[in-house]
């Protein structure tokens, strides 16, 4: 099976796909989300962490700004 690697510039989401503990700082986040974790744990998902600079994704979700744009 080939893995699917995401690139992703946020670090923090990235720790919390890998870390298995629950706490007061995941806890809010609604149980359906974690099947990410499960993918991670399983070798299906592979999160590496990209560059806001180099993350040609921003183009789809953020408003940029014109050099960036172009």
């Amino acid at each position: 099976m080939e893995v699917t690697k995401v690139y992703y510039d946020n670090q923090s989401c990235i720790k919390l796909s890998e870390n298995l503990v629950f706490d007061d700082f995941s806890k809010h986040i609604d149980i359906c989300y974690h099947f990410i974790r499960d993918f991670v744990q399983h070798g299906v998902v592979q999160i590496q962490y990209v560059n806001t600079v180099e993350q040609v994704a921003d183009i789809l979700t953020k408003a940029l700004g014109r050099d960036k744009f172009s």
